[in-house]
C-alpha cells in the first residue's frame, strides 16, 4: 500500500502534537515533515514533494489563504486543506475559492483522518 504523504503548516505545538499522533495511526498516512511558519514550509514543500498539505489559517508571518493561493499556483496538482479555530462559512469559502480541496474547523478534529483520507482519494 502507497502511503500518502502529509505535510503540515501550523504555528501551535499542541495542534503539531495532535496531528503528529493522528497520522501516526493512519496506517495510510505518513507525515513528511512540518513547519511553524509560512516561510519554512514553502522551502520544505518543495523539497519534500507531498501529496496533501495541511494549512492552518492563522500563521505568524504569513495569512494562511495566502499561504494557499501561493502554494496552489506553484502546484496545479497539490492537495490543500484549510483549517482554522473559527468555524466561518466566509473563510471556507475563500479557501475553496484559491484551490483548497477542503476545510476544517479545528474543533471538528475527529473528522480530520476521514477527510484527509477522502481528499487523497479524488
Amino acid at each position: 500500500m502507497v502511503k500518502r504523504r502529509v505535510f503540515i503548516v501550523e504555528d501551535h505545538p499542541m495542534m503539531q502534537a495532535a496531528y503528529q499522533r493522528l497520522i501516526a495511526n493512519e496506517p495510510k498516512l505518513v507525515l513528511c515533515g512540518m513547519a511553524g511558519s509560512a516561510a519554512k514550509a514553502l522551502s520544505q514543500i518543495v523539497a519534500l514533494q507531498p501529496d496533501i498539505v495541511i494549512v492552518d489559517v492563522s500563521l505568524k508571518d504569513m495569512d494562511g489563504l495566502a499561504l494557499t493561493k501561493t502554494l496552489i499556483q506553484s502546484d496545479k496538482n497539490l492537495r490543500v486543506v484549510v483549517v482554522s479555530g473559527h468555524e466561518s462559512a466566509a473563510l471556507e469559502k475563500e479557501a475553496l475559492r484559491l484551490g483548497a480541496k477542503a476545510y476544517l474547523p479545528k474543533r471538528k478534529i475527529h473528522q480530520f483522518l476521514t477527510l484527509v483520507n477522502t481528499v487523497c482519494a479524488e
